[in-house]
C-alpha cells in the first residue's frame, strides 16, 4: 500500500492518549476507521470491499475478496 492507496484498509488505531496513529492513518488515506473490533460488521466489509474492487480496475493485478474466495 502506497500513501492515498489505502482501499481495503480499515484502521483501528490506539486510544493512547498521546497517539498519532488515528492521524497517521487518515494521511496514509485510511478511510474507514473503527474504535473496537466489534465495529467492523458485515455493513463495514462489504462497503470496503466494493470501494476495494471498484479502485481494482486501476491497479493491474488487484483483486477484491470476493474474487479471492472462489
Amino acid at each position: 500500500m502506497s500513501r492515498g492507496d489505502a482501499s481495503g484498509v480499515v484502521g483501528h488505531p490506539s486510544t493512547f492518549e498521546h497517539s498519532y496513529q488515528r492521524r497517521l492513518m487518515r494521511e496514509a488515506g485510511v478511510r474507514h476507521l473503527v474504535d473496537s473490533l466489534h465495529a467492523m460488521d458485515e455493513p463495514l466489509l462489504r462497503a470496503v470491499d466494493a470501494e476495494a474492487a471498484a479502485g481494482a480496475g486501476q491497479r493491474e493485478g488487484a483483486f477484491s475478496s470476493a474474487e479471492l474466495a472462489h
